[in-house]
């Protein structure tokens, strides 16, 4: 895992760089000229102004490690599976119906699936008809 995260930081590096080299220093400057404690400064003006490249290097970085199938089977131990050996593994070996997530809770009823939330909607809309008037058309709405 630890190599994997390095791997990627390589792509999230060189685009936040990118962006701090076109980064204005007099706003943190004047921020701190104007009394503002380092922490501050660092969350209110810089987090911001880089926040789109932070974001862009994780989804990079993300996109990335979904392709690196090999470098995951070969950095990975023998006890830890990474989403790209499973994605790799369902696809050779099929995805069965049984092995979704959430399954296993949606046949406990403690999670209810898509199908139970619309009957269920469907029911309440069916007990109560005077309930879905149009709020323009009541008294109150006027």
């Amino acid at each position: 895992m630890l190599a994997h995260a390095t791997f990627g930081m390589a792509f999230v590096a060189v685009i936040v760089q990118a962006r701090l080299a076109a980064f204005d220093r007099s706003l943190e400057e004047a921020a701190l000229d104007l009394g503002a404690r380092p922490w501050k400064v660092l969350l209110v003006i810089t987090l911001p102004l880089i926040a789109p490249s932070l974001i862009t290097g994780w989804l990079l970085a993300f996109t990335l490690s979904l392709d690196d199938l090999v470098i995951a089977s070969f950095v990975s131990g023998p006890a830890s599976t990474t989403l790209p050996m499973v994605i790799f593994s369902s696809v050779r070996l099929g995805v069965s119906r049984r092995s979704m997530p959430g399954d296993d809770l949606r046949r406990r009823r403690l999670v209810p699936g898509p199908d139970r939330i619309l009957a269920h909607a469907a029911a309440q809309q069916g007990r109560r008809p005077g309930r879905a008037k149009n709020f323009a058309a009541s008294p109150a709405g006027r």
